[in-house]
């Protein structure tokens, strides 16, 4: 009975073992290409560190804006910078931002400032999305401040943030 049963699959491979030689490369092939598309896909994700830290002269920068109150506007500063916001691109591919800042105790998001790249007026202080920033390169950081306005009072942050431009937020407790 034994031999009756290996001489059948003896002789069912004998004449199938090209397909069975074909299905198993198959398999194989199937599995290394999904391998490889599962790597492609993770290795190609932005991935953002975000750190902050308060401005090392903070109570310094706070006195610079409250002092000259009997100036004219032009002659005193109308903000100054309160707290650094540090972006870590530790991804494969170049991250552009949407938007980075920190977030109070009173859930107010407040974003940082930055200079206008278009290289007409380099003191002009815009928002991350409406300044055409150049991406964070690959294994780079960045630093961006976030400014207090004469008209504001001071705040303490509870986080820091960024936002890419496919909308996913990175942030992390201050």
């Amino acid at each position: 009975m034994l031999n009756i049963r290996r001489l059948i699959m003896f002789e069912w491979f004998s004449e199938n073992w090209l397909a069975a030689y074909a299905a198993l490369v198959g398999t194989v092939a199937l599995g290394l290409n999904i391998g490889r598309f599962l790597y492609a896909r993770k290795r190609d994700l932005i991935h953002l560190k975000v750190s902050g830290e308060r401005h090392k002269n903070y109570e310094a920068q706070l006195q610079r804006l409250r002092e000259g109150g009997d100036r004219q506007a032009w002659e005193r500063p109308g903000l100054v910078e309160v707290y650094r916001v540090e972006i870590s691109n530790t991804g494969s591919i170049p991250a552009h931002l949407r938007d980075a800042g920190v977030i109070t105790k009173d859930g107010q998001s407040i974003s940082v400032l930055t200079n206008v790249h278009n290289g007409k007026n380099p003191n002009h202080l815009v928002p991350l999305s409406a300044s055409n920033a150049s991406p964070i390169a690959p294994k780079s950081s960045q630093s961006y401040w976030v400014w207090l306005r004469v008209d504001q009072d001071p705040f303490d942050p509870v986080s820091y943030f960024a936002i890419d431009k496919t909308g996913k937020k990175w942030s992390v407790n201050a």
